[in-house]
């Protein structure tokens, strides 16, 4: 859980969590314990599917910088 709280703490701009196979339940997992935090947030969040099959939650705070490409502004529904 330490290494777990480093990681998540240090993001400046963006924090990406991912995971593969299954991912487990409960305190026992790491990535379920990331999700239930950020479900608490109750942040704007997007559903997508992802390429690979499944979907990617995206979840937002904050305004895209002016300086980011349009692209990535419009992708971001902060356009």
């Amino acid at each position: 859980k330490r290494l777990l709280y480093v990681g998540l703490t240090r993001a400046e701009s963006w924090l990406i969590v991912a995971a593969a196979g299954e991912t487990g339940t409960g305190e026992d997992s790491w990535h379920a314990m990331v999700e239930a935090g950020f479900d608490r947030l109750e942040l704007p969040q997007m559903r997508l599917p992802a390429p690979w099959g499944g979907e990617i939650r995206r979840l937002s705070f904050g305004d895209w910088p002016q300086t980011a490409p349009d692209a990535l502004r419009v992708a971001g529904g902060h356009a």
